[in-house]
């Protein structure tokens, strides 16, 4: 009887360890009437895109980034790509940190897309972290791609509100594929980052991130 209590409370205190972690939104704004970006694509090359600069106020362990698309279709091979830049001296995107990957299309109606497939810049990032610094600013870069030929397809990264969390929103880029070149832009996007919270569990020693800094 007595081992039966010692198994029951072990599994109590994993499920316990377990449930503490999930992701949390600390970042980001609600789709409106605003201004965004379109972000299309011909013969595989992304025409245009988009850029959201932001410095977090504490550290941030990313899981995913959420994005509200609307006429992302898929058609002719067309996917959305996510990715976290570093910031430049001359404050525009400069070389890729972090890339979510993409997500699956839907039917073009505006829906919110979930980027979570996270792999580090092996240059920029050798060690793999997902940490995104406190007081250092980043850029969330929205481009596309397709299939080879000519084809061309669009999709809009839609404006929205005032961003609200952990984090300060410091403006948006134009991305202009002639020259893979940055712009400074007046759009707002709207979009969502969030992070690992990994509650503290009194043995675990585990660390909350998104509501608190990481130690």
């Amino acid at each position: 009887m007595k081992r039966i209590a010692q198994w029951i409370s072990a599994a109590l205190f994993v499920a316990t360890c377990v449930a503490a972690k999930a992701d949390v939104s600390v970042f980001g704004n609600s789709p409106n009437d605003g201004t965004g970006f379109g972000v299309s694509v011909y013969n595989q090359l992304s025409l245009s895109g988009g850029a959201v600069e932001f410095t977090p106020s504490q550290n941030i362990n990313l899981s995913s980034v959420k994005l509200w698309l609307s006429g992302y279709t898929g058609q002719y091979g067309q996917s959305i790509y996510a990715n976290i830049w570093l910031n430049s001296s001359a404050n525009a995107p400069y070389t890729p940190y972090l890339s979510l990957g993409t997500s699956v299309h839907n039917n073009g109606s505006l829906a919110a897309f979930t980027f979570s497939s996270l792999s580090a810049n092996p240059y920029s990032d050798p060690s793999g972290s997902t940490i995104l610094s406190a007081n250092s600013s980043y850029w969330l870069v929205v481009t596309a791609s397709g299939q080879p030929g000519n084809f061309m397809a669009g999709a809009n990264w839609v404006g929205g509100s005032a961003p609200i969390g952990i984090a300060a929103y410091d403006g948006a880029d134009n991305y202009n594929i002639y020259g893979g070149s940055f712009s400074a832009s007046t759009s707002l996007p709207a979009c969502e980052a969030s992070a690992i919270n990994a509650s503290r569990c009194s043995a675990c020693g585990s660390i909350q991130i998104g509501n608190a800094p990481v130690d």
